[in-house]
């Protein structure tokens, strides 16, 4: 398996690979080496010569990048397939053996492959070793999907292209997956009840009912892994990204929401999760009934904390700390009706949620108005041009159009 840097790491894995994760992670980065401009240029280079000792890591995180934007989109049924299967491999095994929690935190690293299939993982320690081998066997060398359409992926590795840029798609209880009303695809159901995959790249949105009745709705640049359907005394999914969750009343069977971090658990509600990997934090809004939210088996994260109605919880992935506090809901859950509602909020916040939306890059040339506050109501239309420039009047800030997936703000 490929592995720019593992005589680096060989002496201190989880040290280095918390320092990758800060860089791989953070979005101002990922876009200096993707689209660098003289701004964001000057202030890595600038940043480097102040910091001598993170060169090194920079640049193995660098060449990480740099070494899948130049793959190509090869194998990639074989691999969407693979994730999900090998998900639930990790998730027997845990049931066959008492856990002792690892150093390095595999389901986030498992995100982090779901990402970056060539980074790998580098866990060489606990009772996961076979199902992590395999991981690592299956994403050596392969990239991360960046395919313009939605995808749902079954257990039999069969790829359903979903072509509308907001889709609907339908379990019903005996597996059978019913796509905007017309497409109607069969699965059987196996004993080991392995997980379905459903991929929203950026640009797109997509909402799947769940067998139990359970309402996801995907934001772009997001996936969820799921079954299709649900056994035993709990309902568990695995969020990459942002969903907004309307779950099926069952005070019996509990309502899990796994992401890298957190469990969000819930028994019949309505909230919100953002758990996207380039961001430094983890978003839960609650709109209706309660959740409550704990650690994961792979976290450090200790606490248990409930929400109530229009509670938002923000975990910090860096400090491992949590801020509750009251919001108003719609600022963090209308892009799932196809707007943006912002009470004062900061204009780079708003910018990061147009960019996912439709896949384009938008830069702040006026680090003046980064923070710039914006309040009002913002439909997302399905033009980017028509949407940008209505934000424009509204907030009093000029966008220049540089190209069809480029914007300036000035």
């Amino acid at each position: 398996m490929f592995c720019p840097f593992r005589d680096h790491i060989a002496g201190n894995e989880n040290e280095t690979m918390e320092k990758l994760l800060t860089y791989l992670e953070n979005t101002e980065f990922v876009r200096w080496v993707y689209a660098p401009d003289q701004q964001n240029d000057n202030f890595w280079k600038d940043f480097q010569k102040n910091n001598p000792a993170e060169v090194e890591i920079i640049r193995e995180a660098r060449l990480i990048l740099l070494r899948l934007k130049s793959k190509q989109d090869i194998a990639e049924s074989r691999i969407e397939s693979a994730f999900p299967q090998i998900l639930q491999k990790i998730h027997k095994k845990k049931q066959l053996h008492n856990f002792k929690r690892i150093a390095i935190s595999t389901f986030k690293y498992a995100a982090i492959a779901v990402l970056f299939f060539g980074i790998g993982l580098f866990i060489t320690q606990g009772k996961y070793r076979s199902a992590i081998d395999e991981m690592n066997r299956q994403f050596s060398d392969i990239s991360y999907y960046n395919g313009s359409e939605s995808r749902l992926i079954l257990v039999d590795g069969k790829n359903i292209i979903v072509n509308e840029k907001k889709s609907m798609i339908r379990y019903e209880n005996n597996g059978t997956v019913i796509v905007d009303n017309t497409d109607t695809i069969s699965q059987s159901l196996s004993e080991d009840n392995l997980m379905n995959q459903l991929v929203v790249p950026y640009g797109k949105n997509s909402s799947v009912t769940l067998a139990d009745g359970t309402k996801a709705f995907l934001n772009a640049g997001s996936r969820l892994v799921f079954p299709p359907s649900f056994k035993g005394e709990t309902r568990e999914v695995f969020l990459i990204g942002e969903g907004y969750f309307q779950v099926a009343h069952n005070p019996n069977r509990p309502f899990i929401v796994k992401t890298t971090d957190i469990n969000v658990t819930a028994v019949g509600t309505t909230f919100n999760v953002s758990a996207y990997p380039t961001e430094n934090k983890i978003e839960v809004v609650l709109a209706e009934g309660k959740v409550n939210i704990d650690k994961n088996e792979f976290s450090i994260f200790q606490s248990k904390t409930g929400m109530r109605p229009n509670d938002m919880m923000c975990y910090n992935k860096t400090t491992k700390t949590i801020d509750l506090k009251q919001v108003i809901t719609t600022d963090y859950t209308a892009w799932h009706l196809g707007y943006i509602n912002s009470e004062s909020v900061d204009l780079h916040k708003i910018i990061s949620k147009l960019e996912r939306y439709y896949d384009i890059n938008i830069y702040i040339e006026n680090p003046k108005i980064v923070d710039k506050k914006i309040t009002g109501k913002l439909k997302l239309k399905d033009d980017a041009d028509e949407t940008l420039r209505v934000l424009s009047i509204t907030s009093g800030v000029k966008i220049k159009k540089i190209n069809e997936h480029e914007y300036l703000i000035n």
